[in-house]
């Protein structure tokens, strides 16, 4: 979890709202939270209704334009909200957005990443299939 959320501090975005909201985790999980919440917007602990219940209670909790979320286990690559703010920034007629799933070996190089060329209207040569 630690890594997740450091994928995403270490973005350094300019007004970013990060909401962590955990589903009454008792694996350590709230310690690890605690660690950073001066840097998070909001955050919670308790008891869900699943998933979605979640991604809806924490969306509740921004005001931004572009919203997203990362499971605890999921990192976003370094270019990640510049890249996206860009797009949405030169695009308005773009209203969402969806990545490409990777593996990452060792938690940060890229093992494979599912091509999905119809996907990457903007981008179609940014990405290519690797399985290393």
């Amino acid at each position: 979890m630690e890594q997740t959320i450091c994928s995403v501090l270490d973005q350094n975005y300019p007004n970013l709202e990060y909401v962590i909201i955990d589903g009454g985790s008792t694996d350590g999980s709230v310690d690890i939270i605690k660690k950073y919440a001066d840097r998070l917007t909001y955050w919670i602990s308790e008891r869900d209704n699943g998933q979605y219940d979640a991604i809806n209670k924490g969306f509740s909790h921004t005001t931004g334009d572009i919203m997203g979320w990362l499971n605890s286990s999921d990192v976003y690559y370094p270019w990640t909200f510049t890249t996206i703010g860009d797009i949405f920034g030169s695009n308005s007629e773009i209203e969402w957005i969806s990545g490409m799933p990777s593996n990452l070996k060792n938690g940060s190089a890229p093992q494979s990443i599912r091509n999905a060329p119809e996907m990457n209207i903007l981008y179609p040569d940014h990405f290519e299939t690797t399985d290393c």
